[in-house]
């Protein structure tokens, strides 16, 4: 029983570390370190949860997980037993999945975007492609040939600067890969569409991504034009969470360095400890 004991305090211990990561000041000043933070919990929670189901499974046969599945004699299991390997097996199935039929729909939505695209936008902006519209607004279509979108009224509106500062953001994210980055919480997210740990979770990570953009911006030297270049993008007031996503990333732009390695070197520790835990219990005998 210690083993699930081990995998049970790492299950917890990874719910608590995203306490200790969600909405903090020094994710803020830190996006990169948080969102690789941020994958190695969930990685670390799903990891904990089906060795928990495992080895309570297994407990009795004094066998790890990996052993147990290259055993040659046959498995001869209770009922509960057999009850928490499906069970285990069945979130191995789900979390696949998801992941397929995420994967899918966001490619053929994606596909179908840049077919309405082809039809209605200018694509004889070198660098843009050009959608007819007052609104201001930019954006990119990730993939194999990312294109950056933006409306004739931001190209109106925008300075050459401050266009030239947006553009470096969504370099950001495409040098980035932040559409893989997003991915695993977006497959979260429609797998339990009415979780609002889920949702806040996946709220926070696309905010992180966008200070990560940002802070690419800022080191190719856009700071005070991306600053100006936000104040053009005017969110409608039922917006709210773009709105909040604006004034934090203003904040972040205009606050002074914020330096606090050793937070985040004791949450990387902690975290890497507990899936290594997790992971190390898989191959040993219980």
């Amino acid at each position: 029983m210690v083993y699930v004991w081990h995998h049970a305090a790492a299950l917890l211990g990874s719910l608590a570390l995203s306490g200790a990561v969600y909405g903090r000041a020094w994710t803020r000043a830190h996006p990169r370190q948080a969102v690789v933070l941020w994958h190695l919990i969930v990685f670390t929670a799903g990891a904990s949860l089906i060795g928990l189901l495992v080895t309570l499974a297994l407990n009795s046969l004094g066998l790890g997980v990996v052993p147990a599945l290259g055993a040659t004699r046959p498995l001869r299991l209770s009922l509960p037993q057999t009850a928490g390997l499906l069970a285990a097996l069945g979130i191995v199935a789900i979390g696949a999945g998801l992941q397929l039929s995420t994967g899918v729909s966001r490619s053929r939505s994606r596909a179908r975007h840049r077919a309405l695209l082809d039809i209605i936008a200018d694509a004889s902006h070198p660098q843009l492609t050009v959608v007819p519209h007052q609104g201001v607004l930019v954006y990119t279509v990730p993939g194999r040939n990312p294109r950056i979108v933006a409306t004739s009224g931001a190209l109106e509106r925008l300075s050459p600067t401050e266009l030239e500062a947006v553009l470096a953001h969504e370099h950001g994210h495409i040098d980035g890969r932040h559409d893989l980055a997003r991915f695993p919480f977006s497959a979260l997210r429609k797998g339990f569409p009415r979780s609002k740990a889920i949702a806040a979770t996946e709220a926070e990570i696309n905010l992180l991504l966008e200070l990560c953009a940002d802070a690419e911006a800022v080191r190719r030297g856009y700071r005070e034009p991306l600053l100006t270049a936000m104040d053009h993008f005017s969110p409608t007031a039922d917006q709210a969470c773009m709105l909040s996503g604006l004034r934090i990333r203003r904040e972040r732009l205009l606050a002074a360095p914020f330096r606090r390695p050793a937070t985040v070197a004791a949450l990387y520790t902690a975290v890497i400890t507990l899936s290594l835990t997790s992971l190390s219990l898989y191959v040993l005998p219980s």
